[in-house]
């Protein structure tokens, strides 16, 4: 039964020694959208959502690829379709990358504040 003990923790500690990963942030913005929008009159009133997220990813099954490259524009429509907005404030681009032995991914992470303009 021991022997069975230490296999199974040697075998979970071998599948976590293979997930690797990590998260570079690229930047702020104070504003991001995929249009065009009318920021004139806007204030807190129109915020619809805070702290909202959005990724667009591609990823490598045996180094084959499942798309050609992510676009950081798909990762703002994602972030503004879950709350029907028309752009994000006080956003936060990250470029992510994860390692799962033989599957990875990589691509955009936006987060930021979501607001609707009433148009």
């Amino acid at each position: 039964m021991p022997i069975i003990k230490s296999l199974r923790f040697s075998l979970i500690m071998v599948a976590l020694l293979f997930m690797a990963g990590c998260a570079n942030h690229v930047g702020n913005f104070s504003a991001l959208a995929t249009g065009t929008y009318r920021s004139e009159n806007v204030n807190e009133k129109h915020l619809v959502a805070k702290n909202v997220d959005g990724e667009s990813l591609c990823w490598h099954v045996l180094m084959i690829p499942t798309c050609v490259y992510p676009k950081l524009d798909q990762a703002v429509s994602e972030a503004l379709s879950k709350h029907n907005g028309d752009y994000m404030q006080n956003s936060r681009v990250y470029w992510k990358y994860t390692w799962y032995f033989l599957v990875d991914s990589f691509g955009w992470r936006v987060e930021g504040d979501v607001y609707k303009t009433n148009e």
